[in-house]
């Protein structure tokens, strides 16, 4: 585990098994804003090429982290994460919207903001995912989604009619996504395909598995999670009926199996495994 202070023997921000057959002991970490802590961790991401860690924070941090394979922090990305020292006054003073762990800078918390580099999460989770052909991070907020290189910067922002509540990546770069568009009690039960040119290509509509009665029935949809051979697993709640998981071929939309999940439990994210596991 890592995390601010995870290591109550070391007092360091890494936890490893074989430190604990050492006889460390681990323990929760200290929440913070600083790199290398969490507070409002909604959303993490593997990268299944390089195998960094990426997450996302929303609440008071408002922005986006890599972490190494080991734990260790790359950079964050939001609204005046970085922090320098002017050399004049002395006084810290936010520049840029990009620290990493190589400039010594000071990093912190992000502002929530709509302007590109910015975050403003709501809440979700299952906002960001990483893959395709440029190996790129895609972040979903609201109105949009934004395309970070691997270090961290901003390649450009994709403009969507509705707040993104999950989304994921294909190999070929194409984004499934879901939104929300209208208030609720609207269902959230359209998966949406975005092209790599930033185009719809493609959605169809996750239906309730008994007829709508009363008004209920309706789907709203929390996660989904993309295999390589194409496989989209979609997972959420549909009233009446508790907890749903639906497996669908990614190209057709095709169904191709569904599963009830416990009641109690929530489906605040999800992932294949290599071995074809979810």
């Amino acid at each position: 585990m890592f995390g601010k202070e995870v290591n109550a023997t070391t007092h360091g921000d890494v936890c490893t098994e074989v430190e604990v057959e050492g006889g460390a002991k681990c323990k929760a970490g200290v929440d913070g804003t600083a790199a290398g802590e969490f507070q409002g961790l909604e959303s993490v991401a593997v990268d299944s090429t390089t195998g960094d860690l990426y997450v996302q924070e929303g609440g008071f941090n408002q922005r986006v982290e890599q972490y190494t394979p080991e734990g260790h922090f790359v950079w964050m990305a939001g609204r005046d994460v970085n922090l320098t020292e002017d050399e004049t006054s002395g006084a810290t003073q936010p520049q840029k919207d990009l620290c990493t762990a190589a400039s010594g800078n000071t990093c912190t918390t992000g502002a929530a903001g709509s302007e590109p580099g910015e975050f403003s999460f709501e809440g979700h989770r299952n906002l960001i995912a990483v893959g395709g052909p440029e190996d790129l991070l895609y972040v979903g907020d609201e109105g949009r989604v934004q395309e970070l290189e691997a270090d961290g910067k901003l390649k450009r922002t994709v403009p969507l009619v509705g707040n993104v509540s999950a989304l994921a990546v294909d190999t070929t770069g194409d984004v499934y996504f879901v939104y929300e568009n209208s208030p609720s009690p609207v269902g959230v039960n359209v998966v949406h395909e975005l092209g790599p040119e930033g185009k719809e290509v493609k959605s169809f509509t996750v239906p309730p598995r008994e007829p709508e009665s009363g008004g209920k029935g309706q789907i709203f949809i929390s996660n989904i999670a993309l295999d390589p051979e194409g496989h989209l697993a979609v997972a959420g709640v549909e009233e009446a009926r508790g907890r749903f998981g639906y497996l669908y071929e990614a190209e057709t939309g095709h169904l191709l199996t569904q599963w009830t999940i416990p009641a109690g439990d929530v489906s605040g994210g999800g992932g294949f495994g290599a071995s074809g596991g979810l």
